[in-house]
């Protein structure tokens, strides 16, 4: 928003799970049946539309969608359950993380513009999160 690229952005978001079905067709041997490819080919004529309006190739939506779209391709082959994945991605890019965050209040920017307060409550919000939906914690507070 700050840098005026929304609509890009905004496209991005659009385009991602279209490039997720043509991943799932080239990669994972998906079988698309006639509707689903006619969906396929009205969502892209509509993007095609945007793209053609916009007059300019829109640069951060196919990186968004693509970078996505990778994401999904990779963790869907990946041989790791979901929890363990989740764990070795968070051990993985918390410490460029938390380096970030020291760098940004070390000079005084807080992480998010805003002051060390707030940014330890942005920061908090993940493992609270994590915290308040876990399944151990639900059965203890709603035993089926």
């Amino acid at each position: 928003m700050q840098s005026g690229r929304v609509l890009e952005a905004s496209l991005g978001y659009f385009v991602n799970p279209l490039v997720n079905v043509l991943l799932g067709v080239a990669f994972l041997g998906e079988a698309l049946s006639g509707r689903q490819r006619a969906a396929v080919a009205l969502a892209g004529a509509g993007v095609l539309v945007l793209v053609v309006r916009a007059g300019t190739i829109p640069w951060i939506a196919m990186v968004l969608a693509g970078s996505f779209g990778l994401y999904g391709l990779l963790r869907k082959r990946a041989a790791i359950d979901p929890v363990g994945g989740l764990l070795a991605e968070t051990a993985l890019l918390a410490p460029p993380a938390l380096a970030f965050l020291a760098y940004r209040a070390a000079v005084g920017a807080g992480a998010f513009g805003t002051g060390a307060g707030t940014s330890l409550l942005r920061v908090a919000a993940g493992p609270i999160t994590a915290l308040a939906t876990s399944p151990a914690l639900l059965t203890y507070v709603a035993p089926r």
